[in-house]
């Protein structure tokens, strides 16, 4: 799906503009006094990829958001939060634990559980405190499988895979996270509970409903007008429920969003401000202190002691972070706050980044560090380093105390990896990278090829795509993710030889994994070395990799070079998932084997999870040419084309029902209809050679075997085309 870039505008100043207000100071030395707050609920609303300088609340005008408007009028506003990565993941693992990423060690979205061992966990202590405990997530990052659903009694994280949208889209609206979750919610209204609720509006792809999306000119600013609907959605169900006055709710972002603001539209290579500060809202029982801001430094880890302040939990000395209601006495003015993003390192070999904040300085370590003034240059376009080389060195030497070694990622198995691709996360694994690595700003042209790459690719536009990506791999040869964008697209173009080597540069860089084997293995098929391709499937069956859409390609396609048992393997694997695709190979296999029946009743079950899966009629089709019953295999082929008039195979299924019925003429016009839909449908172009002379329609049949002889592969129709060939030379052809 095409992401779309628009010319985002900012706003000179904003961040500090909004931070120069004056504010109520809302802590008192002592600590404050809170009231209501024994069994009070507590809902934490995460934001995902939200920058606190594009709400009106932190002085930005381009966007409307009447229900974060009025949440805030009942709340603290805090003016500078920071988050410690700028990655979903990881920086939910440090708002649930009170922990840095650099002690609990979730260092990406890919590649790394969240520990079952962590001292202080927000979901956990709660229940133990006698909460019940509810999270629904909108996104397939945050799936309960990584750990992130520990302590809680009700986790929905059911967002299906849509076959054609966004890559399988696997996030979903926040309005729909909140309706499988109201069920959970009224049912504890009662109760003393504990909600998170994660929405992954404004994060990519911008596609805001109406009225959000023809309104706003920045796609980004559309998707922040429909998160906070959404959230006004929720705030109205707590109130109806008698919730929301004497809760503890707090609103927040995980991270931000690059906007172009210093070259790099999305999220996860940088640290400057606007990927890293986030807004926080915090409404305490009966509103109390709301419409009160607080400037001191916060950050995401403050969350935990907070709510434990609240609530009466036991509060672990070691945790670093300080309840947002004691600030600024309890930190101080030293206090500085962390960021990281190793990012970069994983996925393209550059150098991981790590920032503090200390009062209006920024200080990012990198090849080529960097310090900013926030008060003086809020959109950090002055490097002062050179300047200040006092602050540059204690900053430096502050940053020691935070554990930079980098444990390796786990290997990911190809159906994680490809999902989160249809998130816009990179898949490759580079940890084990030593020595001087470059500054990941120095390469954004190179990330920018491959972005256009990746574009390209998912647009179809494979000539394009294999350009960008040679871009990509020439200036940065180890970026395996480009050598895999490459691979797959010469794939596509049928240049194997061409796609082949460059599965092969791509292993070279992150070893022998399992997805690449399986990559090259289909390309191999297709070359006609199919005991090679089996060995390389066999390897990446036994590592545990199981694709199905990989594995319906293979199994297909060893039916076409005669390995009928192999194949039935193959698709039996992929068929375990039990979706109509796989459930209509795994007929089609059995079909070949001439075990009809089977292939009859798979595909029968097939259409009872979706009534109007074209394939399936197709299949049943075929199926009923095979067992001689015409009339039946004219049903299903004309509803198959019906419910998808691009099916070439269907056609041609059509065809062959409506020939052996005696209707030739008909039987012809549909087999014209196949090779319409796909010009290389040769077993269709050889029906029409042989056919359409009984009907005198030599010219037809001379056209349509040139063509077959003409394309039709010589290593899978060597037979047929010498057949053709001879039946040319007797049409006068």
């Amino acid at each position: 799906m095409k992401r779309h870039r628009p010319a985002v505008s900012l706003v000179a100043g904003l961040l500090v503009a909004a931070m120069a207000i004056p504010f109520l100071a809302c802590s008192r030395p002592e600590g404050p006094s809170i009231e209501g707050v024994e069994g009070a609920p507590v809902i934490l609303i995460s934001i995902d990829t939200l920058r606190s300088d594009r709400l009106p609340v932190y002085g930005y005008d381009l966007v409307e958001t009447p229900n974060l408007d009025a949440f805030a009028r009942d709340s603290i506003t805090f003016a500078r939060v920071s988050s410690h990565t700028p990655l979903t993941l990881p920086s939910h693992v440090s708002i649930l634990s009170g922990i840095l990423p650099d002690r609990h060690g979730v260092r990406d979205n890919i590649g790394y559980d969240v520990p079952t061992d962590l001292v202080t966990l927000l979901p956990r202590d709660l229940r133990a405190h006698g909460y019940a405990t509810g999270g629904a997530v909108s996104a397939y990052v945050l799936r309960g499988e990584t750990g992130i659903a520990n302590g809680f009694d009700f986790f929905e994280d059911d967002i299906p895979f849509r076959e054609g949208v966004a890559g399988g889209a696997m996030s979903r609206r926040g309005d729909e996270t909140l309706e499988a979750s109201l069920d959970w919610l009224r049912s504890v209204a009662s109760e003393k509970f504990f909600f998170f609720f994660h929405i992954y509006e404004p994060h990519l792809p911008w596609e805001a409903p109406e009225p959000f999306a023809s309104r706003y000119e920045s796609p980004y600013d559309a998707e922040v007008a429909a998160a906070d609907a959404v959230v006004g959605q929720l705030i109205a169900e707590l109130e109806e429920m008698g919730i929301y006055r004497r809760a503890i709710i707090i609103v927040l972002s995980d991270h931000g969003e690059g906007l172009d603001s210093h070259g790099y539209l999305e999220h996860g290579f940088f640290l400057y401000r606007e990927d890293i500060q986030v807004p926080l809202l915090l409404k305490l029982p009966d509103q109390q202190l709301a419409g009160t801001r607080n400037v001191a430094d916060a950050q995401l880890v403050d969350l935990y002691p907070t709510i434990a302040e609240l609530v009466g939990l036991p509060l672990d000395d070691s945790l670093p972070g300080c309840s947002l209601l004691r600030l600024p006495e309890c930190s101080g003015p030293d206090r500085v706050v962390y960021s990281e993003s190793f990012y970069s390192r994983l996925h393209l070999g550059w150098s991981d980044l790590a920032s503090l904040v200390q009062g209006d300085y920024h200080y990012i370590d990198g090849p080529d560090p960097e310090l900013y003034d926030l008060a003086k240059d809020p959109r950090e376009t002055t490097n002062i380093l050179r300047q200040q080389r006092r602050v540059y060195g204690d900053l430096r030497k502050r940053l020691e105390a935070f554990h930079r070694q980098l444990e390796p990622p786990m290997e990911v198995d190809e159906q994680t990896r490809s999902r989160l691709a249809a998130l816009g996360y990179l898949g490759s694994s580079q940890g084990d990278l030593e020595g001087p690595l470059p500054d990941p700003k120095g390469q954004l042209h190179t990330l920018a090829d491959l972005d256009e790459a990746r574009q390209y690719r998912d647009d179809e536009d494979y000539e394009r795509a294999v350009v960008a990506a040679r871009r990509a791999v020439e200036a940065n040869p180890r970026m395996v993710d480009a050598w895999e964008i490459l691979g797959n697209s010469l794939e596509q173009l049928a240049r194997l030889e061409e796609a082949e080597e460059a599965y092969r540069e791509a292993m070279e860089i992150s070893g022998p994994r399992p997805e690449v084997i399986l990559a090259m293995s289909r390309v191999q098929l297709e070359l006609g070395r199919v005991d090679e391709a089996l060995a390389g499937i066999e390897l990446a069956r036994q590592a545990g990799v199981i694709n199905p859409n990989s594995l319906r390609r293979i199994g297909l396609r060893l039916v076409e070079w005669g390995r009928l048992d192999e194949a039935l393997e193959v698709v039996e694997q992929a068929a375990e998932d039990d979706r109509p695709e796989s459930l209509n190979a795994l007929a089609r296999v059995l079909s070949e084997l001439g075990r009809q029946q089977e292939a009859i009743d798979t595909l029968n079950r097939s259409l009872a999870i979706d009534p109007d899966n074209a394939k399936a009629h197709e299949h049943l089709g075929l199926v009923h040419l095979r067992l001689g019953d015409n009339a039946l295999a004219l049903d299903y082929s004309e509803r198959a084309v019906e419910l998808d008039p691009t099916l070439s195979d269907a056609w041609n299924n059509l065809g062959a029902a409506l020939y052996f019925l005696g209707r030739p003429v008909e039987a012809l016009e549909a087999w014209e209809e196949a090779v319409e839909q796909d010009p290389l449908q040769y077993e269709t172009l050889f029906n029409i050679g042989v056919k359409a002379p009984e009907l005198g329609r030599l010219e037809q049949a001379r056209s349509a075997l040139r063509r077959f002889i003409e394309t039709a592969p010589e290593r899978r129709y060597a037979t047929d085309i010498e057949e053709a060939q001879r039946l040319l030379r007797r049409l006068g052809g």
